[in-house]
C-alpha cells in the first residue's frame, strides 16, 4: 500500500495539469493534491502497530544456530493468564536428536521445574526473571508487510508483518501474522551467539 501511494503521488506533477485557465487549473491542482493526501492518510492509517499475541496458544519452534551444528526442536504451550509456559525440548546435534527435556515455568510462583523423561528425574529451580508476554516490542520498527504463499486465492496465503528490533548486543527481525499477532519467525544475530533463526 505504501509503495502504491508513493508511485501514485510521484506521477502527479503540476506541469502535467496544463495550467491554462487559472481557476480551473487551481481546481485541478487542489484535486490532485487532495487525492494524494487522501491516499497518504489511508496508507498512514493502514501502517501496522506493535501488537500482543493471544493469551492462550500452542505451537512448535525449530531453532537453528547457523554454522554451529546444533538445533533445537520445541513444542510449547503458552498461558499469559496464569503466567506459565510448558516446553518439550529436544536438542539436535549433527542431525541426531538428543534426549527430550521438559521445562515447566510458573512465573507467579517464581519457580521452574525441569523434567527428564528418560530417567524420571526432576529438578526445581528458582525463577528470577519476570513473565514477558509474547508481543512485538513497542520500540520495534515496522519493516514490511508480505504474504507467505499466495494473495490471489482466498485462504492460500498468510499475511505477515516484519519488524526490526535493535539492542546493545545485536539485531532481530521478528515476523508476526498480520491478523491475530501470532509469532512466525525470529531472525537474530549478535557477536556472541552468531546468527540464528526460529520458525
Amino acid at each position: 500500500m505504501k509503495g502504491f501511494n508513493l508511485i501514485l503521488c510521484s506521477f502527479v506533477y503540476p506541469q502535467d495539469l496544463k495550467l491554462r485557465h487559472p481557476r480551473r487549473d487551481t481546481m485541478k491542482l487542489l484535486t490532485a493534491l487532495s487525492i494524494c493526501s487522501t491516499f497518504f492518510l489511508v496508507g498512514a492509517e493502514d501502517k501496522p502497530q506493535p501488537c500482543t499475541s493471544p493469551k492462550l496458544f500452542e505451537g512448535q519452534i525449530y531453532k537453528s544456530r547457523l554454522g554451529k551444528g546444533s538445533d533445537d526442536s520445541v513444542t510449547f504451550s503458552y498461558d499469559a493468564n496464569q503466567k506459565k509456559i510448558y516446553c518439550l525440548k529436544v536438542k539436535i546435534t549433527a542431525g541426531v536428536p538428543g534426549e527430550p527435556v521438559v521445562d515447566y515455568a510458573l512465573f507467579k510462583q517464581k519457580v521452574m521445574y525441569q523434567f527428564y523423561p528418560k530417567n524420571g528425574s526432576c529438578v526445581k529451580y528458582p525463577l528470577h526473571v519476570p513473565f514477558q508476554p509474547i508481543a512485538v516490542p513497542q520500540n520495534a520498527t515496522f519493516l514490511s508487510q508480505m504474504y507467505l504463499g499466495s494473495s490471489d486465492v482466498p485462504a492460500e496465503g498468510l499475511l505477515v508483518n516484519a519488524w526490526g528490533v535493535k539492542s546493545d548486543t545485536g539485531y532481530e527481525v521478528l515476523t508476526f501474522t498480520g491478523h491475530g499477532c501470532l509469532p512466525v519467525s525470529i531472525l537474530s544475530g549478535n557477536q556472541e551467539t552468531g546468527l540464528s533463526i526460529e520458525t
